[in-house]
């Protein structure tokens, strides 16, 4: 029973960003060297929220007040993520790769996303999945223990899902230098985490509608950015071109 616990929660919590790598990002070597630089970037703005949550000691006991510290570095590395891009484009206009293009930016936005969203999975989930390998689970009660490892999984697919898609629109957001855009990011940020807290409490009915929710209107607004239309979704499902 542990071991396929396990295996379903890795499979929800992993399945989706593996797809999204094997898709649009391992058949391209500047994909895969940008992927690894927005994983760094990810990394850096975690131990960076770690140094604040250490170096302030009122945080230490209240998750709620380091939060949103974490948060703003987070999204601060989003957009040091398109610094770094807009200086690639300048320094390589000479090579001729496609995914160094501006017309290419949503793709790089993507592959950032995807980076940010990997870290983000290895980050929430291995604790919980050391513990599901048994010989006995663990969780707030024995009978809530797998609700409680699925419930995380869940989670943790939503907000790697939620890390794509909001780089997409951060990235638009900086181009434009559009900053009440970046501020709605952020906003949805803080709002997704928040309603995690809940968790605490096992109020797993506050967390999981609002983080879905917000990543359905984050998904559509990313959607609208890239200029997604019934047709191009039709075309990008049944085309064999979709890893391009």
């Amino acid at each position: 029973m542990t071991w396929m616990l396990f295996t379903g929660c890795v499979l929800i919590s992993f399945a989706p960003l593996t797809t999204l790598f094997v898709l649009f990002i391992c058949r391209s070597p500047v994909r895969v060297v940008l992927f690894f630089v927005g994983c760094f970037l990810m990394l850096l703005s975690v131990a960076l929220g770690s140094l604040v949550w250490f170096a302030v000691v009122p945080l230490r006991d209240q998750v709620a007040f380091a939060l949103p510290f974490s948060v703003v570095i987070m999204e601060l590395a989003r957009y040091a993520a398109h610094y770094t891009v807009k200086r690639l484009q300048s320094r390589f206009n000479e090579l001729s790769d496609d995914d160094l293009m501006y017309e290419s930016r949503h793709k790089i936005a993507l592959v950032f996303g995807i980076g940010f969203g990997t870290v983000s999975a290895f980050i929430t989930m291995p604790v919980i999945l050391q513990h599901l390998t048994g010989p006995g689970n663990f969780g707030l009660r024995d009978q809530q223990t797998q609700y409680f490892a699925v419930y995380s999984s869940v989670l943790c697919l939503a907000f790697t899902l939620l890390q794509v898609v909001w780089n997409i629109v951060g990235f638009e957001a900086a181009e434009r230098d559009n900053r009440p855009m970046m501020g709605v990011v952020l906003a949805l940020h803080l709002i997704s985490s928040f309603s995690t807290l809940a968790n605490s409490s096992e109020l797993y009915y506050i967390s999981l509608p609002t983080v879905y929710l917000t990543l359905a209107a984050s998904t559509a607004w990313a959607a609208h950015i890239v200029g997604c239309t019934k047709e191009s979704l039709y075309n990008a499902f049944t085309s064999s071109n979709l890893v391009r």
